[in-house]
């Protein structure tokens, strides 16, 4: 297996290491939020290393940095998730094509920077059985871009539904999207960010269109937040500044409160009477 330099063995240590554990490191938890430097898979890089690494990989579009000034917290993209599975490929089909007779061990080398990730395969009579390209393929594939495990059988949810979750209905999600965007659009909110703030008015907007399409039998009764996250940003193009997740969370509360500004909600009405 080729040897890495040290400043890109650690870029992809600080790519795994979000893998596994990028829903603890979240702006949204304040002080009580992980920084990337808590991990004990760094504690042989000094934090200007880390903070080198990160914002270079900024830079290649595979992290998110929360502030580049003082990057404390990350998120995986995309494109850092390709990156780190097409390594961990490269290195499986590197080990596959070594003969037995002739491979030195590399486990315990290799231990310190991927925590044992590089060796997940199953161990049989003491001996270290290496995955084969496809295995590492799935198990990276197996992740959303924020680090979560998809579990076989899970699929995805939509906000408009046709019967059940999982089957979208396209025409009332363009309907009701048309709906929405003219609204923000006639109440100056159409370039607001989706963020976690309490008092943040597209939130309460957000929050009466859900409840009056929930009357109409247009989502489930208790519809996903990922789902909401997903039709907000992917279909009507609006940005956050906060992960899926904690968004997801917050607009779930939100529903289960029904704690609705009247104001807003008489506002949201006028629309589904034209």
């Amino acid at each position: 297996m080729k040897q890495l330099d040290e400043e890109t063995e650690l870029e992809y240590l600080i790519l795994n290491i979000l893998r596994l554990h990028g829903r603890e490191i979240n702006p949204d938890f304040g002080k009580k939020s992980k920084q990337i430097y808590d991990y004990s898979e760094l504690s042989l890089y000094t934090q200007e290393k880390i903070a080198e690494a990160s914002r270079r990989m900024y830079k290649k579009g595979w992290i998110y940095i929360f502030d580049e000034g003082t990057p404390y917290w990350h998120e995986l993209k995309d494109k850092g998730r390709i990156a780190l599975r097409e390594h961990l490929e490269k290195n499986s089909e590197e080990d596959k094509m070594q003969q037995p007779s002739t491979r030195k061990p590399t486990y315990i080398k290799e231990q310190k920077n991927y925590n044992c990730q590089q060796f997940f395969g199953n161990i049989s009579g003491c001996t270290f059985t290496m995955p084969s390209a496809d295995s590492a393929r799935q198990k990276a594939e197996s992740l959303t871009p924020n680090g979560r495990a998809v579990h076989r059988g899970q699929q995805k949810q939509y906000l408009f539904i046709d019967g059940k979750p999982t089957v979208e209905n396209v025409q009332v999600r363009n309907e009701e999207k048309q709906r929405f965007m003219r609204y923000l659009s006639e109440h100056n909110l159409k370039n607001r960010k989706l963020t976690c703030v309490k008092t943040d008015t597209l939130n309460a907007v957000i929050v009466c269109f859900l409840e009056k399409w929930r009357e109409k039998g247009y989502t489930a009764e208790h519809p996903s937040g990922g789902a909401v996250f997903r039709f907000l940003t992917e279909e009507c193009g609006i940005n956050s500044e906060v992960t899926e997740q904690s968004y997801s969370n917050e607009i779930r509360d939100r529903m289960r409160e029904k704690n609705h500004e009247y104001e807003t909600m008489s506002k949201v009405e006028t629309y589904f009477n034209l």
